[in-house]
């Protein structure tokens, strides 16, 4: 279980939060709209109405205590500039902060955020993906240079096993599970042969997963 302060109580603060703590962490998130700390009260373990930019109020949240944060304020540049500072200097370990554009992002990471987030972008890039090929099952970007798809698998696989296909030499990149019917195998069997119907979760550099996918 992790300690977790999520600054927004909105759409993408909301639904991360929650989403947390239902996975077993707990969850402090913090917003200054006490109508939206009402509504996400009941699905995380404390909510709390304050406001970022006071550094008095920051002080008596006890974010020491915490091993993640996260910012989840995009449209108000000076609010996730303020919970940006007061993850940092509370030390807490990993912060993720939500930018709206490069510039946003440049501050952020000069205020000490580890990960920029960019949903509007990230969910864009992924959604034209799944619409541009009809193999593809869905798909996360890890980065710049990698990525995590899950595809139908290629009938020329039918029948086939790693060690036949010579996948990594091929590929160069890994297969790290295979969805078939119910079940989820991994570790993957190179010996396994691969069934029509199977959904394949690769792992790798973007420029050789497009490969795979064209």
């Amino acid at each position: 279980m992790k300690s977790i302060v999520i600054f927004g109580a909105g759409r993408f603060g909301s639904s991360i939060a929650s989403t947390l703590t239902k996975l077993g962490n707990e969850v402090l998130i913090i917003d200054r709209n006490p109508e939206a700390i009402d509504n996400i009260s009941l699905n995380v373990t404390t909510a709390i109405v304050a406001d970022v930019s006071d550094e008095a109020v920051t002080d008596q949240l006890g974010l020491t205590n915490f091993d993640i944060a996260v910012v989840a304020i995009g449209s108000k540049i000076e609010a996730s500039i303020f919970a940006t500072l007061a993850a940092k200097e509370a030390n807490i370990p990993d912060i993720y902060a939500k930018a709206n554009s490069s510039r946003h992002a440049e501050i952020l990471e000069k205020l000490g955020a580890d990960h920029i987030v960019f949903p509007e972008y990230d969910m864009g890039f992924r959604l034209a993906e799944l619409i541009n090929s009809d193999r593809i099952i869905d798909q996360v970007r890890l980065s710049e240079s990698f990525s995590i798809i899950e595809l139908v698998c290629p009938q020329k696989w039918v029948g086939k096993n790693l060690i036949s296909l010579d996948f990594r030499k091929k590929y160069n990149c890994n297969v790290i599970a295979i969805k078939r019917k119910n079940e989820v195998i991994t570790p993957v069997d190179p010996y396994d042969n691969f069934k029509e119907n199977d959904s394949i979760l690769l792992i790798g550099r973007n420029t050789d997963l497009n490969k795979i996918k064209d």
